[in-house]
């Protein structure tokens, strides 16, 4: 029989034989939500280890557990579904906390739905729950962070791909978060100099990969791009006022790795033309600016 997984896999010989009892049993000496219980907690027992190795004495158990409480077939069935279900979310909520099932866990699943003979379907439909959980999870976790942390947002990302989660259709996470996701791991490939104009491949896998339409993008990122230029050259401007010129530097080169992936001219009410000039041949003098990151940055001022 194939597992959850596709390896085939010798399916336990547990089949529970009521054909035949025992001359006494409990059903008539305990009430018998009692009696239920108790078959309820040697499942739960029997499977709490992860590996069973002590317990692989206890398959022929079953049989017998149930013949000595007396209970009834459509009890068993009952039963085994619902701690089935049980055992599979909480075992499953456990192995995704790393992002992926391995195949000794796909084992144990295995294990599981073929001792207490539980529905294909309804196997599978538990892991991809779950997996639609940890992800929902992760992406709850992060923004609830009130410095949102990008290195997050990417591993979310790669977790999510690898389960194949989408964040639009299967855990409906509203548009304004994913446009702020979006903005943030943008924001931080550009600091890093991952994205620039001769590399822009990653704009559209994280367009993609967020639900955005290209319209969205486009707006998005020309409006987020200007935002964080302006903050730079108010800076800048703040730096050069304080005598502060390596700062000021910092601030334009900034201005410079946004304005490679959309090179946006930056208005501000708040600096006038005087020291816009003054800023460039500031830029213009250090040794480290090259021609066409003159260019750029002239460009971007307006001047």
């Amino acid at each position: 029989m194939k597992s959850l997984n596709g390896r085939l896999e010798l399916q336990n010989d547990l089949t529970l034989n009521l054909n035949y009892s025992y001359p006494v049993n409990l059903s008539d000496l305990f009430d018998n939500k009692i009696v239920l219980e108790i078959y309820r907690q040697y499942l739960i027992e029997y499977f709490s280890s992860k590996f069973q190795n002590e317990k692989k004495c206890t398959l022929n158990g079953f049989n017998n557990l149930a013949l000595i409480l007396g209970i009834q077939r459509s009890d068993i069935d009952s039963i085994h579904a619902n701690v089935g279900s049980t055992i599979y979310t909480q075992f499953l909520t456990h192995a995704l906390h790393k992002g992926f099932i391995d195949e000794s866990e796909m084992h144990f699943l295995s294990k599981v739905k073929n001792t207490l003979f539980i529905d294909d379907l309804v196997c599978l439909n538990l892991i991809r729950q779950a997996k639609k959980d940890r992800v929902k999870t992760f992406v709850e976790d992060i923004l609830d962070d009130q410095i949102i942390n990008p290195e997050k947002i990417a591993e979310m990302r790669k977790m999510a791909m690898l389960l194949n989660v989408n964040l639009q259709n299967d855990i409906s996470v509203p548009i304004d978060q994913r446009v702020k996701l979006f903005k943030m791991e943008i924001d931080f490939n550009i600091e890093k100099e991952l994205l620039n104009n001769e590399n822009q491949n990653l704009i559209e896998e994280l367009r993609f990969f967020f639900g955005l339409s290209k319209e969205l993008t486009k707006k998005v990122l020309i409006e987020n791009i200007t935002l964080k230029c302006e903050e730079c050259l108010i800076n800048a401007i703040a730096s050069i006022r304080r005598k502060e010129n390596e700062q000021s530097m910092e601030e334009l080169k900034r201005i410079l790795r946004f304005g490679k992936v959309l090179p946006v001219k930056i208005k501000s009410s708040f600096i006038s033309a005087k020291e816009k000039e003054q800023i460039l041949s500031a830029f213009k003098s250090s040794n480290e600016s090259e021609d066409s990151d003159k260019y750029l940055l002239k460009t971007m001022l307006n001047l």
